[in-house]
C-alpha cells in the first residue's frame, strides 16, 4: 500500500471516530470566537447555545452567551441563569463577577421601575451576597422589602446602608420614610433631620416632618413645614395635597379648596389629590348636590388600562358567599365603630368574611376585628395589581369598599374591577363616581327614594331601619351619664365635637344666632384642630364678629388623651348641635350614648341627612328640624326650657341602646340580603 493510500485510510478512520463532548465544546467555542471577530453574533449565539446544551464546564461560554443576550436586550431570565452558572464555575473571574453584578443591578432596577418588586427581591439578595459592603446594594434591597410589605426588614437594610455611607442623604431619607410608615415617629424625625443637615433643600424631608408634626397634633407646625417644602418646589404634589388636608382639619375651607384646585391644575392625573378635593366639597353649604355629583364623575378619568375579567368557578346563586371588606380604618376610627359590630353579627352560614386593611396603623380595635373574621390581610404595602391578585385568589364574590374618597383608598384598583360584585358602604357620604362600582348602601332617610339616584353611578341599596349600627367603645358603659348639666353650671351649654372642617361660616352664624337668643348660654367646641392657638384665636374672632365674645361664652378644647376621657366631656354638654351641610355621625352617636340630646335638620344630600337618619331611627324624630330656621327655633326653645330639655335627656342612653341604631344584627341581615341579591343578579347575567 502506498503512503498516499495509508494516509487516506487514516483520515477516513479519524473522520468516522466520535468527537467527545469536551472536544465538541472546544470546537463550538472556537467557532463562536471567530464569529464574534467577524461581527456575526447570530452564528456566535448558535455556537455558544449549543455548547451550553452539551453541558460545557467553561465559564466563558456562559458569560459570553449572556453578553450577547445583554447586547441584544433579549432573554433576561436566560441571561441571569447563564451568569449564575458562569459565576459558580469561576467565582474568581473578574469579568464574570463584574458582568454578574451589573446584570443583577440593572435587572433589579428595571423590575422596580415596573413595580415588580417581588421579582426584584431575590436579585437584590443575590447582589448582597456578592457585595456585602455595598451601601447602594443594601438600599436597593431595602426598597424591595419596603414595597413587598416587609418594612422591618427594609429598615435594617437602610440602616446598614447608612452605616456604610453615613453622608448620603438618600439613605437617611429612605430610613425616614420606612420609619414613618411604621409610625416610629421619633426615629423618622431623626432621619429626616439628618436629611436636612446633608441636603437643606430636601422637599421630601420638609413634607414628612410636616406629616410627623400633624400626627402629634401640631397641625400649625405641620403646615409651616409644608410651606417650606413649597418654597423649594412650588409644584410639589404631596406638599400641596397635605397642606390642603391640614387646612381642612383646621376649618379653613376656602384655603383648603384653593390648594386642592391648584394641585389638580399641576397634577391632573393624581388620583389622591382629586379624592381629597371631592371630599372637601361636602363642607361647602353653597355647593349644589347635582354639581358635587358631576365633579365625582371626573374620577373615572383616573382609571387606566383594561377592565379585569372576573368570573368565579362556582356560580351557585345560593351558596355561602365570600365577602371582602376593604378599608384603611380597621383601627380606632369612626368607620371601625360601625363596621366592627356588623362583622361580629354576620351569619357564618351566609357569608365568609375577609378583611383587607389598606392602612398601616394597628391597635386594640384592629386585634378585635381580626378575631371577628375568617381572614385578615394587611395590604398597605401592596401594589394595586398585587392586591387585585390576592382578592381574586381569595375568590371574593362581593367586595365592599369602606373608604370612598377618604385617605388611602383603592378606588383606582376598583375602577378596573376586581370582584364580581363591588359595593361601597359607610366611610364616604357620596358616590364614588366609578362605572364599575355596582351598589352603594344607604337608607330611605339619608337618600330618599326617587330624590338622589341621579347623583350616583351606583345603584342605591337601602337598609330598612337605617344603614348604620353603632357600638360604643369597650368601657363606655362604665361612664355614667348625668342629669341636665345646666342645673349645676347655672347656664345652658351647647356643644359640638365635630371636625372643624364641618364648622363653616354658616354654621358659626347659626350657632351665634342661637346663643344670642339664649342668655348666658355657652358653646363648647372640641376638635383636633383646636390644639393650635392660632386656630383658637381665629374661631374666637369669628364668633366675636358675630356678636358672641369672650371665653366665658366660647370654650375651645383639643383632643383628650383617651377615648374614654373624650366621652366624659359630653357630661358638660346640655344639647349637641349638629353641623351642616356635613353632619356628624360618630359624634352624634357618642352624644346620645352619653345622654346628651342632639339637634339636626334635614339637608339636601346624604352628608346632610345622616343626622336625621340616626335620630329618627333612634326614636328622636322631634330633634330633627325641617330647615335651618326651625333648627334655630328648636334650639332656642330647648335652651330656654330646661325642664323640657331634661325630659328629652331622661333615659336617653337606654332608649338609644334599645333602638335600631344599636342593633347590629339588623344591619348584618340587611347587608347579607343585599349581597345575596347582587350575587344572584351577577350569576343570572353571566349564566
Amino acid at each position: 500500500m502506498t503512503a498516499m493510500g495509508r494516509r487516506g485510510r487514516l483520515a477516513r478512520q479519524q473522520k468516522l471516530a466520535p468527537v467527545s463532548p469536551e472536544a465538541k465544546v472546544r470546537q463550538l467555542r472556537e467557532a463562536a470566537r471567530k464569529a464574534v471577530l467577524q461581527g456575526n453574533l447570530v452564528e456566535a449565539e448558535k455556537a455558544y447555545a449549543e455548547a451550553v446544551e452539551l453541558g460545557s464546564k467553561d465559564a466563558d461560554v456562559y458569560n459570553n452567551l449572556a453578553t450577547i443576550y445583554d447586547r441584544w436586550c433579549v432573554k433576561p431570565d436566560e441571561e441571569l441563569d447563564l451568569l449564575t452558572q458562569a459565576y459558580e464555575l469561576a467565582p474568581d473571574g473578574i469579568e464574570i463577577r463584574q458582568n454578574y453584578l451589573s446584570f443583577l443591578g440593572k435587572r433589579a432596577t428595571f423590575l422596580a421601575k415596573e413595580g415588580r418588586y417581588r421579582e426584584a427581591l431575590p436579585l437584590g439578595l443575590r447582589r448582597i451576597k456578592l457585595e456585602p459592603d455595598s451601601a447602594s446594594a443594601h438600599r436597593e434591597l431595602g426598597c424591595c422589602y419596603q414595597r413587598t410589605g416587609k418594612p422591618a426588614d427594609a429598615m435594617k437594610q437602610f440602616t446598614r446602608a447608612i452605616n456604610l455611607d453615613p453622608n448620603n442623604a438618600c439613605y437617611y431619607n429612605d430610613l425616614g420614610l420606612v420609619c414613618f410608615e411604621m409610625r416610629l415617629l421619633a426615629e423618622a424625625q431623626g432621619a429626616f433631620q439628618e436629611v436636612l443637615r446633608l441636603n437643606p433643600k430636601s422637599v421630601v424631608a420638609y413634607t414628612h416632618l410636616g406629616l410627623l408634626a400633624n400626627l402629634t397634633g401640631l397641625t400649625g407646625l405641620a403646615i409651616n413645614f409644608l410651606r417650606r417644602a413649597l418654597e423649594v418646589d412650588p409644584d410639589c404634589c404631596e406638599a400641596l395635597n397635605n397642606i390642603a388636608l391640614f387646612l381642612r382639619d383646621q376649618g379653613e375651607q376656602s384655603a383648603c379648596r384653593y390648594h386642592y384646585e391648584h394641585s389638580m391644575r399641576l397634577h391632573p392625573d393624581n388620583a389622591s389629590v382629586l379624592s381629597g378635593y371631592l371630599l372637601s366639597l361636602h363642607d361647602d353649604p353653597k355647593a349644589e348636590p347635582a354639581w358635587i355629583a358631576s365633579e365625582h364623575l371626573r374620577f373615572q378619568k383616573m382609571i387606566k388600562g383594561p377592565r379585569r375579567e372576573v368570573r368565579p368557578c362556582d356560580l351557585d346563586p345560593v351558596r355561602r358567599l365570600r365577602v371582602g371588606y376593604l378599608s384603611p380604618d380597621f383601627r380606632m376610627h369612626s368607620v371601625a365603630f360601625f363596621v366592627a359590630p356588623v362583622l361580629a353579627a354576620h351569619a357564618s352560614d351566609a357569608v365568609e368574611v375577609t378583611c383587607y386593611a389598606s392602612g398601616y396603623a394597628e391597635d386594640g380595635m384592629t386585634e378585635r376585628i381580626k378575631g371577628l373574621v375568617g381572614k385578615y390581610h394587611n395590604v398597605y404595602c401592596m401594589s394595586d395589581e398585587d392586591l387585585a391578585t390576592l382578592i381574586q385568589d381569595d375568590g371574593i364574590d362581593v367586595l365592599v369598599d369602606l373608604s370612598g374618597h377618604t385617605s388611602d383608598n383603592r378606588l383606582v384598583m376598583l375602577g378596573n374591577r376586581v370582584a364580581p360584585v363591588q359595593m361601597t358602604y359607610l366611610g364616604y357620604p357620596n358616590t364614588t363616581g366609578l362605572a364599575e362600582m355596582d351598589l352603594r348602601v344607604t337608607d330611605a332617610i339619608a337618600d330618599p327614594p326617587g330624590q338622589t339616584e341621579a347623583w350616583h353611578t351606583e345603584k342605591l341599596v337601602r337598609i330598612e331601619g337605617g344603614f348604620l349600627a353603632y357600638q360604643p367603645l369597650p368601657g363606655a358603659d362604665g361612664i355614667a351619664t348625668v342629669p341636665l348639666p345646666a342645673r349645676q353650671a347655672g347656664h345652658l351649654t351647647f356643644g359640638s365635637f365635630n371636625n372643624l372642617a364641618k364648622i363653616n361660616d354658616m354654621v358659626l352664624e347659626t350657632w351665634a344666632a342661637i346663643l344670642e337668643q339664649v342668655p348666658g348660654s355657652t358653646l363648647l367646641l372640641k376638635a383636633r384642630g383646636l390644639r393650635n392657638d392660632q386656630v383658637k384665636e381665629r374661631i374666637l374672632a369669628a364668633c366675636a364678629a358675630r356678636g358672641i365674645e369672650g371665653e366665658n361664652r366660647i370654650q375651645l378644647m383639643g383632643h383628650e388623651r383617651s377615648s374614654l376621657d373624650h366621652l366624659r366631656l359630653y357630661n358638660q354638654m346640655d344639647l349637641a348641635l349638629d353641623t351642616f351641610p356635613y353632619n356628624g355621625t360618630t359624634t352624634t352617636c357618642e352624644a346620645l350614648w352619653m345622654g346628651s340630646a342632639v339637634l339636626t335638620f334635614e339637608g339636601a344630600r346624604h352628608a346632610g341627612r345622616v343626622g336625621a337618619s340616626l335620630l329618627t331611627h333612634a326614636g328622636l324624630k322631634e330633634l330633627v328640624a325641617e330647615d335651618r330656621q326651625s333648627y334655630i327655633a328648636r334650639a332656642v326653645a330647648l335652651g330656654r326650657d330646661w325642664d323640657a330639655l331634661a325630659k328629652v335627656r331622661s333615659g336617653l342612653r337606654e332608649k338609644f341602646a334599645s333602638s335600631p341604631v344599636m342593633d347590629a344584627s339588623r344591619v348584618a341581615r340587611g347587608l347579607e340580603k343585599a349581597y345575596r341579591a347582587a350575587w344572584q343578579a351577577f350569576c343570572a347575567s353571566v349564566g
